[in-house]
């Protein structure tokens, strides 16, 4: 019950609000570089997925470290390095649900990636907060 309760207290001081507002915004990133990739330049879907992955996973890194959790710079090796082992395991996850989604149940790609980014939310939430950024209970 404590833990809940200290989890809760720091939820509400807007972690995950200032988490939610960099996702969205990397979402809105992500969806744009689709739109151009794929429709525009004729790039596959998953090619597409792989490249904004990690280009926009850059900038969400920088906007995490200093607006969502704050941390102070002498940490940036450590979390960089964890935010990309978690941020790895996440691709994974991405690119298996976008192939699940467009292949196997054939959904738009654009939807396929909104409803990914939902999914992913709270895994890379939970990873980020308590192992990350060192924000953890």
């Amino acid at each position: 019950m404590r833990f809940m309760k200290r989890f809760g207290d720091k939820f509400l001081y807007g972690y995950f609000i200032r988490f939610f507002l960099v996702g969205g915004a990397a979402l809105s990133c992500s969806l744009a570089g689709f739109y151009l990739l794929v429709d525009q330049a004729g790039i596959s879907y998953l090619s597409a997925t792989a490249l904004l992955f990690f280009v926009v996973n850059f900038f969400s890194f920088i906007l995490n470290k200093y607006f969502t959790f704050r941390t102070e710079s002498i940490h940036l090796p450590r979390e960089m390095r964890r935010y990309y082992a978690i941020m790895a395991s996440s691709f994974v996850l991405n690119l298996i649900s976008m192939f699940l989604l467009v292949d196997v149940f054939g959904v738009w790609y654009i939807a396929a990636s909104v409803i990914t980014a939902f999914l992913m939310m709270w895994y890379n939430f939970c990873w980020s907060y308590f192992w990350g950024f060192g924000k953890g209970i």
